[in-house]
């Protein structure tokens, strides 16, 4: 069998790291999260003889991960949030999050933030122009899937005639948004992404590849199988300015039960369909789950679509990752997931 050395390397302000570090390293450690969760890195060092310089918080770091005979995957760039020193015996755990979750805006002299509370109005704006505006604010440029983009009544890119944002953290806002339009909105790189759920990019912007996995290439593995309530139907409300009447839209099963309800009333028609459809799929989604630790694999990343083969009947399928953590320590590089059924 091929012996695989890992690897890594690290920067710090553009300055490489990793031949000062990589006698001294104890574990590093790489937490990616799917949705608004802020991703996370922690590097834990040996700072015998305290010849390491402290880096400064907000330093921003590189991160790549692989394996020295098949090449490093960039991992992202991290800025440093918390430094702390600990001994016997001496070490050194730098913690940091996602650059782009903590960026400041390049306009307006204010220390706003995307996690910042705001209260304020959108009025007749479709949504791409609402990704635009937000983006602009906090210094991304908006990437939105061409379905909320483009189209008149009764697309789902046509103008929403009003909403309402109290007191709520623009990611929120645009998060709460995306879970209404079936979509998940995350910032990635320099980028503000609304794309359908399901769309497979990492936190580098990275198109993910579907990754097959079978038995003999994971470590460990368990499957829950669980009845999460099995709602058959969902409905979302639409105002019908010609009726001025709030009229229901039913998604899944015509007539049984049990059903939910989606809070609200949409622009349109269609809005409303997309809206109870999305509300169905995540109240379902989840039925199955999955934990599987693994040799490492750094092209896996939450999002990542995984085909699952040779396990048994009722775990073999299809599954995207929700959460992927990468380890690296003095026992090697490996790679846990937990995913739901796709």
């Amino acid at each position: 069998m091929r012996a695989f050395t890992p690897d890594f390397s690290i920067s710090a302000d553009g300055n490489d790291l990793t031949a000062a570090i990589r006698d001294r390293l104890l574990r590093l450690t790489i937490a990616d999260q799917a949705g608004n969760t802020s991703d996370s890195v922690k590097i834990v060092l040996d700072d015998r003889d305290h010849a390491i310089s402290l880096p400064r918080t907000g330093a921003e770091l590189a991160i790549s991960l692989g394996y020295k005979e098949d090449g490093l995957i960039d991992m992202g760039k991290w800025t440093v949030d918390e430094i702390e020193l600990a001994g016997v015996p001496d070490t050194l755990t730098i913690s940091a999050k996602a650059a782009n979750m903590s960026r400041q805006p390049t306009k307006g002299g204010k220390a706003d933030t995307l996690r910042s509370a705001k209260t304020r109005a959108w009025d007749n704006i479709a949504i791409a122009d609402i990704c635009k505006t937000i983006a602009h604010e906090h210094g991304y440029q908006a990437r939105v899937a061409d379905k909320y983009a483009t189209g008149n009544p009764p697309a789902i890119g046509a103008p929403i005639p009003h909403l309402d944002q109290r007191e709520e953290s623009d990611l929120n806002f645009l998060t709460r948004l995306a879970s209404d339009y079936g979509a998940v909105c995350k910032p990635v790189r320099d980028y503000l992404l609304f794309v359908e759920r399901g769309t497979p990019i990492s936190a580098t912007g990275r198109v993910l590849d579907k990754v097959t996995i079978a038995p003999a290439g994971v470590t460990t593995w368990r499957a829950s199988l669980a009845d999460r309530g099995k709602y058959v139907a969902a409905i979302a409300h639409y105002h019908d300015h010609a009726s001025a009447k709030r009229v229901p839209v039913r998604v899944g099963d015509a007539s049984g039960v049990p059903v939910a309800s989606v809070p609200g009333s949409f622009a349109n028609e269609q809005a409303a369909h997309t809206a109870a459809a999305a509300r169905l799929a995540a109240l379902n989604r989840g039925a199955t789950t999955l934990h599987l630790t693994m040799p490492g694999n750094a092209l896996i990343a939450s999002g990542s679509p995984l085909a699952l083969s040779g396990f048994r009947a009722g775990v073999d399928g299809n599954y995207h990752a929700t959460s992927v953590t990468h380890t690296l320590d003095a026992g090697g590089y490996k790679t846990t997931l937990q995913g739901e059924a796709a």
